[in-house]
């Protein structure tokens, strides 16, 4: 949160002013004081509508192609039809338009990959698409480098519930154990309680072995033929250290697990990241989308239409005209 402090400020910002906040605070109270006109004429918004419309019309899809000799293009359309399914049901398309909306917007915008039940009378689950409508909901490893996200070690989706809900939920983890303690005290008020999914990657180091033979095998079938009495280490080419990544999650308040970690079918964080402009200033990366450039120009033409509304409205509807004297 300290990392990202800067960034998710001014992306408040621009979220506020696409909003229609484009006063500042202190010439917008003193020209209300001054019965003058303060008025907003949006021009930003049309071009943010632009770039998801153009978005809408040439959506990014999902494409399964066949590249080795174990493959074949048969296998290669059912796993696209899988895809597709999962897409349609999901409702995708509203989680990549949102994602690519708080893009533009401020220059994050984020959606998840989710397991949930198929319906309510079985235990078989189904992959799901959906939207974060709050990116600054997401807090991201800042070691991440790459485009997409995929390399980041943890993340947080942070919730704010009410207390009535959270008592209801966590009868047994009561908000009152935050009171006697100062060090978490933004994760509650008297209204809400904040909740976060906690996603961490767990690396675990194994062995690859290259034999003499050109085959590889991983140190768990290595471990097991060398106990059923073969010996493989005379036949052994070449061994590297290839860690097996583990996906965790769990539910936390701040001070205590609300829910215990479990793993994630998956080897990647399943939050997909879409940024906008990025960059990176002496290792503060720093987003943006085309409002925060584009501020002082629709401030001027506020400025501009505000006073040309003020001469108009201070002009005699009716002069009286007569000739001189």
């Amino acid at each position: 949160a300290e990392y990202w402090s800067n960034d998710r400020a001014m992306a408040v910002e621009d979220i506020r002013f696409r909003a229609g906040e484009q006063w500042p605070e202190l010439v917008k109270s003193q020209r209300e004081t001054d019965k003058r006109p303060c008025l907003t004429v949006d021009k930003l918004n049309q071009y943010v509508r632009q770039i998801v419309n153009d978005g809408r019309q040439n959506r990014p899809s999902i494409k399964v192609r066949p590249v080795d000799s174990g493959a074949d293009m048969a296998t290669a359309e059912v796993m696209q039809g899988i895809i597709r399914h999962i897409e349609d049901r999901s409702g995708a398309d509203m989680a990549y338009d949102t994602a690519l909306d708080g893009a533009a917007t401020c220059g994050q915008g984020y959606f998840k990959v989710l397991t949930e039940y198929a319906h309510d009378e079985t235990f078989e689950q189904e992959l799901v698409i959906r939207r974060v409508r709050n990116p600054l909901t997401i807090l991201i490893d800042p070691n991440s480098q790459e485009a997409d996200g995929s390399d980041m070690k943890f993340a947080f989706e942070i919730e704010e519930i009410s207390k009535d809900d959270y008592e209801l939920k966590y009868p047994d983890k009561s908000e009152d154990n935050f009171e006697s303690d100062t060090d978490y005290g933004e994760w509650f008020s008297d209204e809400v309680v904040r909740v976060a999914r906690f996603w961490e990657v767990v690396e675990e180091d194994r062995m690859l072995y290259l034999l003499e033979d050109g085959s590889v095998v991983a140190e768990d079938q290595y471990n097991e033929l060398e106990a059923a009495g073969m010996s493989l280490s005379s036949r052994v080419k070449e061994k590297r250290n290839i860690p097996k990544r583990k996906v965790m999650h769990s539910l936390v308040n701040g001070k205590e697990y609300l829910e215990e970690p479990k793993e994630w079918l998956g080897k990647y964080i399943p939050i997909s990241v879409v940024w906008g402009n990025e960059i990176d200033v002496e290792g503060q990366v720093i987003h943006s989308g085309i409002i925060r450039p584009a501020k002082d120009a629709q401030r001027l033409y506020n400025y501009s239409r505000s006073a040309f509304a003020e001469r108009v409205a201070l002009t005699p509807k009716a002069p009286w005209i007569a000739a001189e004297g």
